[in-house]
């Protein structure tokens, strides 16, 4: 049901629709808050433990440590199957949304087809602290061994 008539109706029965947008919001913000004290805290250097209870087992892939630079790769073993089966790959880097000592985040995608409908999704993701050549050929060769591309194994 689309928004507008939504908001029409509550006015309708009398409940101000601003009250429970902000209400909703409030809880939202609150609920934020209480998750944020559950989290690790970020890192400030690449020298820190994994937190491993905060992320879903058999996600965090590799630690790579390269020429004193880290690197995080993650992906879940149902991704990993769909890369692996993978024909063509398409990479991605994203730089804003990663925090320091972090630089990058680079997504690896493909399209996957379920009945007549055909997505593209990321199946693999890596934070890296740092963005030369050598460290995506890091990347490259350490992926996990199970994915194959043109009969060669890069994990």
């Amino acid at each position: 049901m689309p928004w507008i008539p939504v908001r029409q109706k509550a006015g309708s029965i009398g409940i101000n629709v601003m009250d429970l947008e902000h209400l909703y919001k409030e809880e939202q913000r609150t609920a934020n808050r209480a998750r944020q004290q559950l989290r690790p805290k970020h890192p400030t250097d690449l020298d820190f433990g994994i937190a491993t209870a905060h992320i879903p087992s058999d996600f965090l892939q590799r630690d790579i440590h390269h020429e004193g630079h880290r690197h995080l790769i993650f992906a879940s073993l149902l991704q990993l199957s769909f890369l692996s089966k993978s024909k063509i790959w398409f990479i991605d880097g994203i730089f804003k949304v990663v925090r320091e000592p972090f630089v990058q985040l680079v997504s690896i995608h493909s399209y996957i087809k379920f009945g007549d409908c055909t997505k593209q999704f990321p199946l693999l993701f890596v934070v890296m602290s740092q963005r030369k050549t050598t460290d995506y050929t890091a990347i490259m060769e350490l992926l996990p061994s199970n994915i194959m591309f043109d009969d060669r194994c890069f994990f």
